[in-house]
Formats: structure tokens, sequence, C-alpha cells
């Protein structure tokens, strides 16, 4: 992953020189570089203040791999090779970060969720240092918070309460299509409202397993998944921009074939 990152890092890199690009603007967020001092009140409010910066509309986000492309963010979708690790996001490029988002599994819902998830990390945890890092409570902890922040950013709390008429699976079932996430994740937020006891929580986990919707839930073959634009849009202005363009742009970042396949879907490469 890490050696994905840094072809990603040559990639942009060259896309800078060339094109006025939005930029990611770091937030007017007080949080604290302790995770441990980190609250899930200050989570909530990050989420808000994000929408709120981003000017966001109230309710469900249309498109999140577009929202965050808008504000500077590069994404790319691609298999990672790890069961383990399903995203993940760096900001060494301040004004341009770069979230993987990892194809080995998943789904629409997963990936939107995941796209939220690693702007959590990005708005919380931007200064925890690496030795911070490598202690595994602390690493829990924070992918606990960067959850919280993704379920918050996509399922803001007084819309979401106000859409959910019934505490029931199939409640949520008819939810899922308008707020574009899943239904554990819609029981997950119900239960860090507080809307429902730990007891009711659990109980209906017992009943996603009975239904056999914990890998595959209703609707999830039929969602179209989102996909990145931003990298693919740079390469083809800079390719019909000017004559060899593209091949200067194949010699400067000595990309593989199989990697450019991967993140520009197909490219023209000349003869030799």
């Amino acid at each position: 992953a890490e050696s994905k990152l840094e072809w990603i890092d040559d990639c942009v890199s060259y896309f800078e020189k060339f094109l006025d690009l939005p930029e990611f603007e770091p937030f007017d967020i007080i949080i604290p570089d302790d995770p441990l001092l980190i609250t899930n009140t200050m989570i909530e409010d990050a989420a808000s203040a994000v929408r709120s910066a981003w000017s966001m509309p109230k309710g469900p986000i249309d498109n999140m791999i577009g929202l965050l492309e808008r504000h500077g963010i590069f994404v790319f979708m691609m298999p990672l090779g790890a069961d383990t690790l399903d995203a993940l996001s760096v900001d060494w490029n301040e004004k341009h970060p770069y979230i993987i988002i990892g194809t080995d599994q998943g789904n629409a819902c997963r990936w939107r969720f995941d796209c939220a998830h690693e702007l959590g990390h990005l708005v919380l945890h931007r200064h925890i240092d690496k030795k911070t890092l490598a202690t595994p409570p602390i690493c829990k902890l924070i992918e606990t918070q960067a959850h919280r922040f993704a379920s918050a950013l996509l399922m803001p709390e007084q819309e979401f309460i106000e859409s959910l008429y019934t505490v029931s699976l199939e409640g949520y079932r008819e939810l899922k299509l308008y707020w574009k996430t899943s239904i554990a994740a819609m029981v997950r937020r119900t239960k860090d409202l507080d809307i429902i006891s730990e007891d009711s929580y659990r109980n209906l986990y017992i009943s996603i397993s009975r239904r056999r919707w914990r890998k595959t839930e209703p609707f999830d073959e039929e969602m179209v998944p989102e996909y990145p634009a931003l990298a693919k849009k740079c390469l083809n202005i800079i390719s019909n921009s000017m004559m060899n363009s593209e091949d200067e742009f194949i010699k400067a970042t000595a990309l593989p074939d199989d990697f450019m396949m991967t993140l520009f879907g197909g490219y023209r490469r000349t003869s030799q």
C-alpha cells in the first residue's frame, strides 16, 4: 500500500506542475492532539463543521467521492491485497491528501462509508505522531472515532432522527436507498444517538445475522458504486493540451502499465 501511495504521490505532483487544482483547506476545528481527549461530542461537532464549511445541503450526501474531489482530495480505488485493510489516507501533500479505497471486498455503501471514515482521520487525527499510532489500543480508539465521524457526516443527527419512523430492520431497509448507508451502519448510528438501548442494539444485530445480512444486505447488488474522476480528468486535460504530453507523463512518473490501468482505466500508449 505504501508503494502505491508513493506512485500516486508522483502522479499528483506531476499534475500540480501543469494544472490549477482545487486545494484541501484544513478546517477551523479545535481537536486535541491526544486521541484519548477526543470526545464523542467533539466528533459530532467536527462532522457538522465539515458540512457547514463545505456548504453541504441537509440530508444525505449525493456523491461522497465527488464531494472529496471537489475539495482537493484525490481518491483512488484499487485492490490492496489485504483482508484487514479496507482503506487508507495520508496527508503527505497538505494541499491534496490521498485516499485509497480497497476494492478487494465491499460494495457501494461500504466504499462511501470508507471515504467518510478516511476523511475522519484527516480531520481528527492529523497531528498524531507515529509512536502513538504504534500502540494497538490507540489504533483501535482512532478507528472507532473515525467510524463515529463517518456516521455523523453521512447521517447528521437531526435529519437522521426525523427520517427514522420505526426502529426495526424493515424501517432501516426502507431508508437504505435514501441515506445510501448500510442497515448495519444505521443500526449503530441509532445506538450511538441513544435512541435504542444496548440490549435493543444487540437484538437487532442478532436479527441481521438470522436474515444473513452480515455480508450482503438488501439492495447491495442494485446500488451503483461511486467512482473517482479527478485523476482521470487531470490526465485527459494534459493529454489533450499538448502533443505527446501523455508520453511525457508516463516517462516522468515511470508508473507500471498495470498501475496506470488501475488508476485511469485505460490510456493511450504510443508504440516504441
